[in-house]
């Protein structure tokens, strides 16, 4: 896989010129298959399609976190990710869920760019799901003290209740009946230098657009934040210091 070749690469330039390197970046998964079976909607034709559904995955870089279009070093972002509510107009698809997932990013000084879970099902006929995937066993490596990021992984559930009803390998041909969907959770993109040394100010905002918990932003990082609304949340700079110093951190 050249996806794999091409993040070694950047994480081995990443420990001989931190300027010029990057952590390891996120492959792809089922939230890119190819879907087919018979439109109700259209006489029972039979469809077959290619889903580009929204992916993260992007490496934290010196001074950059990871782009959350990055989808995989194959791209780079570099590609069309096609319109969910045009998709669900061509196709007897609906989608359930495309959201970031949280806490997902690899932490770092530079972020890795969070998961995105996908959930999708057919409207009412059977729908054939196939592809060959990665990184759904050896997560993506995070570097110069960066963590690494989340897995790929497939769940079939009932659409219904949310239930998982099991668990998918990541290469195959899958049958998804009426009444479930498939989950897809998405692989996050790997940090880049110690998540201790995260300017505050960039986990608050984390915090603020969803991507980090408050929890996660003390634990990991070692930042505290003041304030009940989120919209409002601050940095407290002299309780961070301390927990970071307890941490190790500078």
């Amino acid at each position: 896989w050249t996806d794999r070749v091409a993040n070694m690469a950047m994480a081995i330039m990443s420990k001989v010129e931190p300027e010029g390197g990057s952590a390891e970046g996120g492959l792809f998964g089922y939230a890119w298959a190819v879907l087919s079976g018979k439109d109700f909607r259209h006489n029972g034709e039979f469809y077959v399609d290619e889903l580009f559904a929204p992916v993260g995955g992007g490496p934290g870089t010196n001074g950059f976190d990871g782009w959350i279009n990055w989808a995989n070093a194959a791209c780079m972002g570099e590609i069309y990710i096609e319109s969910i509510e045009v998709h669900e107009q061509r196709y007897p698809h609906i989608f359930e869920k495309v959201e970031v997932a949280i806490d997902s990013a690899g932490a770092g000084k530079y972020n890795g760019s969070p998961g995105i879970d996908v959930c999708y099902a057919p409207m009412k006929d059977p729908m054939t799901v196939a592809g060959f995937f990665d990184g759904g066993k050896f997560p993506i490596k995070g570097v110069l003290g960066g963590d690494g990021g989340t897995l790929n992984k497939v769940f079939v559930i009932n659409r219904k209740t949310g239930a998982k009803i099991r668990e998918e390998s990541l290469v195959g041909m899958l049958t998804i009946n009426p009444g479930e969907a498939l989950l897809v959770t998405g692989d996050s993109g790997a940090g880049f230098g110690n998540p201790l040394e995260r300017d505050p100010e960039r986990v608050c905002m984390d915090v603020k657009k969803g991507f980090v918990s408050v929890e996660k932003a003390r634990e990991t990082y070692g930042v505290v934040l003041l304030g009940s609304d989120p919209e409002e949340f601050t940095v407290n700079y002299e309780t961070t210091a301390k927990i970071r110093r307890e941490k190790g951190g500078k």
